[in-house]
């Protein structure tokens, strides 16, 4: 079994794009920053979603069977630390900050992310430390696609531009 450390150092050399998994509504709310997030089929729409089981937002997506996947762009730095926990913040508390709205399918989103995907679970694995959960989108949301996703690459931030 490969060692963890030299494991998360190789890791934080795949780039992966910023999300935020939110799920509920109201008070119920819950959210995360996420990078394990890839696409799985175009027929149906669907894609994977990766949670660390600990956390309140794997357990109300376990509960309410929806997430969104909100991409961020430049300006959603700060609002992606928050909901990574580095600020202290948790719980509801962290949509105090953005501009959030309810979807007809019982899920917040941000309403300035770069493109929102719509989610039902339709399956959940359990491995090691995290759930996977498979997606059908019901929804995509494209609202500001001209604006750049940030990507997240050695421990920090970065904007991606055409090698051409």
């Amino acid at each position: 079994m490969a060692n963890e450390a030299i494991f998360k150092k190789g890791m934080s050399l795949l780039a992966g794009g910023v999300t935020l998994i939110t799920t509920g509504t109201d008070a119920a709310r819950r959210g995360i920053t996420a990078t394990a997030v890839c696409s799985l089929s175009a027929n149906p729409p669907s894609l994977i979603a990766c949670a660390n089981k600990d956390t309140g937002t794997a357990k109300a997506i376990i509960e309410t069977g929806v997430f969104a996947v909100n991409v961020l762009g430049e300006n959603h730095r700060d609002l992606s630390m928050v909901f990574a926990g580095a600020t202290g913040i948790s719980g509801e508390d962290r949509f105090q900050h953005g501009n959030w709205a309810a979807h007809a399918h019982n899920v917040a989103y941000l309403e300035d992310a770069v493109a929102v995907f719509i989610c039902e679970t339709v399956q959940q694995i359990s491995h090691g430390t995290h759930y996977a959960f498979v997606a059908n989108v019901k929804d995509v949301i494209l609202i500001n696609e001209n604006e750049t996703p940030i990507a997240w690459l050695g421990s920090s931030f970065h904007n991606l531009s055409p090698l051409d």
